[in-house]
This record gives C-alpha cells, structure tokens and sequence, in this order.
C-alpha cells in the first residue's frame, strides 16, 4: 500500500486536492477491504448510484499512480507493486464512497 500512501499524502497536504475525511475513510476502506480479495464476494457488491466526485477522485488516483509508475520504471525500480491494481477497485471505491458520504 505504499504507493496508495504517497498519493493520499500528497492529496492530504496539496491545496489542489481537497478531500474530505469521510472521502479519504472511502478509498482507504476500498484498499483493506474483504471483498477485494475474493471476486464472488466482489460480484454481490451492489452499488446503486456513481458519485461524479467519486469518478474525479479515481481518475486523480490514477493519474498519480501512473505518474509514480512512469518514475519507478525510469529508475529501474520493480514496476508491479506501483500497478493501480494492486490496490484499487472502481467498483469497491464507488460502494464505499456511498456509504461513507451517507455516513456509514
């Protein structure tokens, strides 16, 4: 989760990008969640409606990750563990960005 780290770091002291901590709860709960490891239970996640500032927050996620992705493949570091993958799901993220903004 270092790379998922840096970014919300960076997110966390940058004036470009405000987060609210309820917002900052929903893409940290979407990273140790359970249902990311098992793709049946990842299947029955319902998420019945997509926030636009969800999808903002996740494209701005990605464009760091790519970023760091770009830095680690030009110092010869391993790029696996900087893949967004490794530690983001859309799908999660948009169901726990929901509850947490209703306040769950």
């Amino acid at each position: 989760y270092l790379v998922l780290c840096c970014i919300l770091n960076y997110w966390w002291h940058s004036p470009l990008i405000q987060l609210a901590q309820w917002e900052l709860n929903a893409v940290l709960a979407q990273a140790v969640s359970q249902y990311a490891a098992d793709v049946t239970s990842l299947k029955r996640v319902l998420v019945s409606v997509v926030n636009t500032r969800a999808i903002n927050i996740a494209l701005q996620l990605a464009r760091g990750a790519e970023a760091l992705l770009q830095i680690a493949s030009v110092t010869y570091l391993p790029t696996e563990p900087f893949l967004l993958h490794n530690y983001f799901d859309g799908k999660l993220f948009s169901f726990y960005y929901y509850l947490s903004d209703k306040g769950a």
